[in-house]
């Protein structure tokens, strides 16, 4: 995690004096990927992981990158369902090493301009 931040970026979210959440991204060349977005148990519900997917997207438009991207794990729905709910749309379904079956998607969201 030190080392992405250090060579790519992320944010984090402090309640209080602990970190409540936090995510990372990584510029890629169609856009830049949002990974790890982490909310405690505690705080979830509280509308920090859609701040922090805001975050993601200022990042995005400064670095003027044209679109959000990120994978998801299928048996992670809530986590479909609060990406869904902030623009991002499914772009490819992916299998596991192993799996017959699609176990991930790709999401993408345009970056909206300022």
């Amino acid at each position: 995690m030190r080392a992405n931040l250090t060579t790519d970026g992320g944010a984090g979210a402090w309640v209080a004096d602990a970190l409540a959440a936090c995510v990372l991204w990584q510029v890629q060349p169609r856009g830049l990927y949002l990974g790890r977005l982490a909310v405690h148990p505690d705080h979830r519900g509280q509308g920090i992981a859609r701040a922090l997917v805001a975050r993601v997207e200022v990042e995005a438009r400064a670095k003027g990158l044209p679109r959000l991207l990120l994978s998801t794990r299928l048996m992670l729905a809530g986590n479909q369902r609060l990406f869904a709910a902030c623009g991002f749309r499914e772009t490819a379904q992916h299998a596991h090493p192993g799996y017959a079956h699609t176990t991930f998607v790709d999401m993408g969201k345009p970056v909206a301009p300022e």
